[in-house]
Order: structure tokens, then C-alpha cells, then sequence
């Protein structure tokens, strides 16, 4: 394969990263050097653009579990007031 038509091929990965919303798509058939080249363009598109929005503090910081399931059970504190109360009741 020639550098023209690596190019071509790296650039519609890097371009289908943004018209897919990040999903990847690779049109070409696996083990040809059309699905390398297109897939080596959208996942360095990836690369950079998670480089940059952590660099633009874009980036948020990973959520804990707890924090992710709080609406569910309610917060810590309130599941230990639950807990420690149902304790006392049993212990009279």
C-alpha cells in the first residue's frame, strides 16, 4: 500500500470517530491493510481527544461507587443511621 492511500485510509478512521460519535465502525474487511490504517486513524483520533479534554479539565474524575448508587440506597450516613437504629431496636 502506498503513503497516499494510508493517508486516505487514516484519515476516514480519524474523520468516523467524530461522525459516529466515538463508535467504531471500520468498513474494511479485517486483515487488510485498509482495516489497519482505518482503524490506526480513529483510535489515535481517541487518544488525542481524551488527551486533550483531560488537559482542558474536561475530564471528570472517576465517580465511586457509592457515590454512583447513592440515589439508590440513599447516602452512607443515612444507611448507617438505618443500620444502627435497627440495632438499638433489636437490643432494646
Amino acid at each position: 500500500m502506498d503513503d497516499a492511500s494510508r493517508k486516505k485510509y487514516y484519515e476516514e478512521g480519524a474523520s468516523s470517530y467524530y461522525d459516529n460519535e466515538g463508535e467504531l465502525i471500520n468498513p474494511y474487511p479485517q486483515d487488510t491493510d485498509a482495516h489497519l490504517e482505518f482503524e490506526r486513524g480513529w483510535s489515535q483520533t481517541l487518544r488525542r481527544q481524551s488527551a486533550s479534554s483531560f488537559r482542558k479539565g474536561k475530564q471528570s474524575s472517576p465517580v465511586s461507587f457509592q457515590d454512583k448508587y447513592a440515589d439508590m440506597w440513599g447516602s452512607h450516613s443515612e444507611v448507617g443511621e438505618q443500620a444502627s437504629n435497627s440495632y438499638a431496636e433489636i437490643k432494646g
